[in-house]
Order: C-alpha cells, then sequence, then structure tokens
C-alpha cells in the first residue's frame, strides 16, 4: 500500500474547502516523513518492525568495535584461527582431529575454526603470562639462570662496586692489567699475614695529637724522646695523677687536691676556727690567762643559774659582785615589767602616752595612700595624707612611686600571678606583702572588716587578713582603666573625695505621649559605689513641646529601674509646632548597693499626642545642651 496519499484541490473558489485539504495533506505529508528513516539520523530514526532488504546487499559497513554491530565477511574471514589438518592421517584419524577442533567441515585439507585461544574468543592478542619461561625454547629463568656456551654482559665502570655482573675485562682491569698474583711473601696459595711481613717504616701513621710522624717507625722513636725517666723524672706543664684518698701515707705521688684537702682538716694557728664539739683540758678555778675556758671551768667559776626558774621572767644577779642569778623581772604589759615585741616584731597593745619624739600620725595613721589611673594600662597608688599601710598587723611603707602591681596584664588576679585583668568587670584591688614588697592584688572577692588582734578594723578582703584594699576599680570593654568624664571607674578606700560623673545629649531628644522614655542611652553617666554611700543624682535641662499644648515630666533613675517623676514644666505649640523652651531641673539621691551603677533621664508629655523635646545641641537649640551628673565619695 502507498505510504502517502494525497487529495486533489479541484478548485479555490470554496476558500474553507480548499484550505482544509491542504492543511491535511500536510499532515499526511508529515506522518509519512516521521515514518522515513534519515539519512543524517535526525528522531526519529530506529526501526520498529523487521527491514526486509529483499534479496539487496548493505554495503560499506564499517569495521565492527561492538556485539551489536554487524560483522562483514572480510572481517570474519580476518578474524577466524583456522587449522589444517594433515593429509598423511587416515581418513579416521583426520575426522577425529576435526573432532578435537570442535567442528567438522568435509573432506581431506578442510580445517575446524578455532573457539578459543588463552580462554579469550575473537581476535586475540598475545598477553603477559600467556607462556611460561620453560614453554620459551632457548630462554634462561631471571632466578639461578645456567648459561651455556660464551655468556656475554657490558662490562662495568672501574670502581663499580655492586651487583652487576663482572666481565673478564672488568676482572683484567681492577688487577691492573697484570693477571693473576703467583705469590705473596713468597708464599702461594691462600697466603694469610704473618708476623715479620712488614717493618715498622713499612706502616703508615696518621699525625694527630702531638705525634706529627707518618709512620710507626718515627712515631715510637718520636714518643721515646718525649717521655719522662722512670728514676728521677722531670715534668714539664701540668702534670696530672690520681688523688689519694684521705688519710694515705705512703710514696704515692700527693696531689694539689690531696694535700688542700689535708689542710682542710687542720685549724689554723691564729684565729682557728673549729667545727663539731671541740674539747680542751680544763683550766683550774680563777685562772687568768689566755688557756682556752672550757664549758666546766665556766660553769664552776662564773654563772649560777637560780634554784627555782619561773615561766615570762628575766633572771637576775643576786648581788653586787654575786655570780649567780635569782627569778628577775616579769615580762608583760603590767607595772614595772618588760615589754616583749610580739610574733609579728611589734610593740603590744600598751599605753603610750609617755612616749615622746615620735609622731602621732607615724603610730596610728594607716589609712594612706590613693589609688588614681595613670594610663590606660596602669594604675598608681602613691603616699597621700601619710605613707603608712596595715597589711596583716604589719606596718608598711608605701614606696614615693608607688606599689607594684598595678598594670592591666601580667598581674595578681584572684591571688593568682602573672594573669590578665577581664573586659567590663568590678575588681576590688587589695595590697598585700609580696616578700616584702608592697604589691596590688585585683580581685572579685568582696570585703569585712578584720576582728584579728594586731589587724582589728584594717578593712581586708573577706576571711583574708593578708590583703588590705585599698580601692575598687571597673575595666572597660578593651580591659583596660577608664576614669573619663562620663565614666568614674576608679574609686579610693581611703582619702575619699568627691566624684563627679557627667554625661550628655549629642543631638535633641524628644518623646510623644504619656509614658516615661529614656531619650537616648548616651546620657548615662556611669560611676562605682561603696556600700552606705549615696550616689547624687541632678540634670541641668532645656526642654520645650514641639507639638501640641501640654506639660512635660521629667524623671530619674538608675540601671533601668522604675523613674522617678522629679521635675515638671508647662508649655504650649503652635499650629505650625514650634513651642517655647523653659529650663527645668531635677535632682534624687538613692542609697544603692556597692559596685557599677549608670544614671538615666527619662521624660513624658502630659498628654496622648503632645511631643516633647530635650535640648541636646541640635538644630532646634544649637547653643544649648542636656547635663545629667552623678555624684558619689570616693
Amino acid at each position: 500500500m502507498a505510504k502517502l496519499t494525497l487529495n486533489d484541490v479541484s478548485n479555490l473558489q470554496n476558500e474553507g474547502s480548499a484550505v482544509n485539504t491542504i492543511n491535511n495533506n500536510s499532515t499526511a505529508t508529515e506522518v509519512a516523513l516521521e515514518n522515513t528513516l534519515s539519512r543524517d539520523g535526525t528522531s526519529p530514526n530506529q526501526m520498529v518492525a523487521d527491514l526486509d532488504m529483499n534479496s539487496n546487499q548493505i554495503l560499506n559497513c564499517p569495521f565492527a568495535t561492538s556485539p551489536s554491530e554487524p560483522v562483514t565477511l572480510g572481517q570474519l574471514n580476518a578474524s577466524a584461527v583456522r587449522f589444517d589438518v594433515p593429509q598423511a592421517l587416515t581418513a579416521g584419524q583426520q575426522q577425529q582431529a576435526r573432532d578435537n577442533i570442535g567442528s567438522g567441515s568435509g573432506g581431506g585439507g578442510g580445517g575446524g575454526s578455532v573457539s578459543s585461544v588463552f580462554g579469550r574468543s575473537g581476535i586475540v592478542t598475545a598477553l603477559t603470562g600467556d607462556y611460561t619461561v620453560a614453554q620459551v625454547t632457548g630462554a634462561a629463568p631471571l632466578a639461578s639462570p645456567t648459561f651455556t656456551g660464551v655468556p656475554a654482559a657490558p662490562t662495568a665502570v672501574p670502581g663499580t662496586n655492586n651487583t652487576q655482573l663482572a666481565t673478564t675485562a672488568f676482572v683484567q682491569a681492577a688487577a691492573g692489567g697484570g693477571g693473576a698474583v703467583s705469590s705473596v711473601f713468597t708464599r702461594s696459595g691462600a697466603v694469610v699475614a704473618t708476623a715479620g711481613d712488614y717493618t715498622a717504616t713499612q706502616v703508615t701513621n696518621t699525625p694527630a695529637g702531638g705525634i706529627a710522624a707518618t709512620t710507626v717507625q718515627a712515631a715510637i722513636t718520636e714518643l721515646d724522646t718525649e717521655k719522662a725517666n722512670l728514676a728521677s723524672p722531670t715534668f714539664t706543664g701540668v702534670p696530672a695523677a690520681p688523688t689519694a684518698a684521705g688519710g694515705t701515707n705512703s710514696t704515692q705521688i700527693a696531689t694539689t687536691s690531696f694535700v688542700t684537702t689535708a689542710g682542710n682538716l687542720k685549724a689554723d694557728l691564729a684565729s682557728p676556727t673549729f667545727t663539731g664539739v671541740p674539747a680542751a683540758p680544763t683550766a683550774a678555778a680563777s685562772t687568768n690567762t689566755t688557756q682556752i675556758a672550757t664549758t666546766a671551768f665556766v660553769d664552776t667559776s662564773f654563772v649560777k643559774t637560780p634554784a627555782t626558774n619561773t615561766a615570762d621572767n628575766v633572771p637576775q644577779w643576786n648581788g653586787a659582785n654575786s655570780k649567780t642569778l635569782k627569778n628577775g623581772l616579769t615580762v608583760g604589759t603590767g607595772a614595772n615589767n618588760l615589754v616583749q615585741l610580739n610574733g609579728s616584731s611589734q610593740l603590744p597593745a600598751i599605753d603610750g602616752s609617755l612616749l615622746t619624739g615620735i609622731s602621732a600620725a607615724s603610730t596610728t595613721n594607716f589609712n594612706c595612700g590613693i589609688l588614681a589611673r595613670s594610663s590606660a594600662t596602669l594604675l598608681t597608688f602613691t603616699p597621700f595624707n601619710g605613707d603608712r599601710i596595715k597589711i596583716n598587723g604589719t606596718v608598711f611603707a608605701i614606696p614615693t612611686a608607688g606599689i607594684a602591681g598595678l598594670a592591666n596584664t601580667s598581674v595578681f588576679v584572684n591571688g593568682t600571678g602573672a594573669s590578665n585583668l577581664a573586659a567590663n568587670t568590678l575588681y576590688y584591688v587589695y595590697a598585700f606583702s609580696n616578700a616584702g614588697t608592697v604589691t596590688a592584688d585585683f580581685s572579685t572577692t568582696s570585703h569585712a572588716t578584720s576582728t584579728t588582734a594586731g589587724n582589728v578594723g584594717v578593712e581586708i578582703k573577706s576571711a583574708d587578713n593578708t590583703r588590705t584594699l585599698i580601692g575598687m576599680i571597673r575595666t572597660n570593654a578593651s580591659s583596660q582603666f577608664a576614669d573619663s568624664t562620663s565614666q568614674r571607674f576608679v574609686l579610693n578606700w581611703f582619702n575619699r573625695r568627691t566624684i563627679i560623673a557627667r554625661a550628655s545629649y549629642t543631638d535633641d531628644r524628644s518623646v510623644t505621649g504619656t509614658t516615661y522614655t529614656e531619650g537616648n542611652t548616651e546620657l548615662r553617666p556611669e560611676i562605682l559605689v561603696w556600700s552606705g554611700e549615696p550616689i547624687h543624682l541632678w540634670v541641668n535641662a532645656t526642654a520645650t513641646i514641639i507639638t501640641g499644648i501640654g506639660t512635660i515630666f521629667l524623671a530619674l533613675s538608675t540601671d533601668n529601674t522604675t523613674p522617678v517623676s522629679k521635675g515638671e514644666g508647662q508649655g504650649n505649640g503652635t499650629s505650625a509646632g514650634a513651642g517655647y523652651s523653659f529650663f527645668v531641673a531635677c535632682s534624687q539621691t538613692p542609697y544603692l548597693a556597692e559596685g557599677y551603677h549608670f544614671g538615666q533621664l527619662w521624660f513624658k508629655a502630659q498628654a496622648g499626642g503632645v511631643t516633647a523635646m530635650v535640648a541636646g545641641g541640635g538644630t532646634a537649640f544649637p547653643d544649648t545642651q542636656c547635663f545629667l551628673y552623678a555624684k558619689v565619695l570616693g
């Protein structure tokens, strides 16, 4: 049947009919083309049914490279392996050979095809391992080969010393070209060296040490001229010998070490120094010469202890010219008592009203010194109102240049040396004795008043009398010291004075509504305070109503606590939103917990929709500023 049948267009008068006929013919043409094989491989290009060549051939097929490709007769003949059956065999033998090959193909001379070689079919190429050395005629194995005939090999370079084959040419060259040695020292065979083969002059010597000779004989001669005689030798230089044991008394050489040791065991005649328990004859009673006085002589001739001894008494002579002692004065703080220093080398607590020539400040004022910021990385604690500080019951002098250990790195922190301060951290600063040097110790542990005898009343690190409180500090975000106008982070324990922190706006600030709102966090003076000390807050500001008419309320607080109304002012705005300004001031004096605090200013309008503004040097009031102050003692 025809693959494509088209309808003729009978006329073009009926436009609709003509268009339909043409469109149908185009569709039929597309379907027919889609069912045709493409020469250039355009899809679809696969058969969906068997291809009948109708006894025609497919020509110019390429060489097949995969199992799914067709093979030509030429390729098949070229790849087949053929075996001819010898004609000398009987007909039965020939048939058996064909059967063994795997296919029978007719009469004499016809060969059968090989199905596989070395387990491989197709075009078989020889591979490593197809044959062993034993299957190759005339091949020698790599391991322990046995050569025949006259085998040859490359001659190694003279001096070669490895596993390379040595040819006869290499051996002859190594032997000097003169052939084999016939005899050694007139002996042949396996010659072994014996005494007398060489003289001392024939043996070379490498000069070393003090010997310059180059032969053994010359070295012997040189040594013979340099040795000392056994009888009455004369040494030069610095001769050395073994040191004899102490107490040796023989003809052994005495070294300087032996003599020195022996001499150290003897006392000098002039100003001798004895050790151990030296003994001497006891002189007769009343002897008064340069003779040594033994303990027995002294005991019988001079001091006699009292018959009874009382604790805490100093013995006295029994009388004028007496050589015996009696119980003497009592040690204590009562009338007619001897005063004794305590365990800290200090006088006990006694009435000093009759002492003269002693400054009262030097004995009673130990609250001296002042703590100050020197730089971002250094504090100082120097003398102020005196130069004494009491630490663990002992009074120390404050050096003129200040005490040690007040940097922010490599210092004592919580008792550990070589430590660094942390950022934004409150530290108490204590002074302690570091092997006699007054040194600072930064600690996060709070303080208490000592009740220990000798240190009573001194403010110390809690439960640690070795640390005396001198101040409080707080580091900034860079772990450094700060004591600026708005951040007063250095506080003294001794010699406190008024400290004021002040913060200000950098622009005008406004709020709308009846809820207290902090104008801006930049208006926060930061300060430290001791427990029991008040912190006084006050603000000086210019305020105005910029929208509506109403009253402005100002309030102060600390640390984001509830604001307390402390001031108010009234104003009104115009339709253009410009009101008149007025000065407002308020203050607050709370008692806060010891440590770090910051002050805050809050303000609001009386009614909703009213906008209140506090001047901060902005465009509305460029010459007016708002200041918030915080004042403490420290």
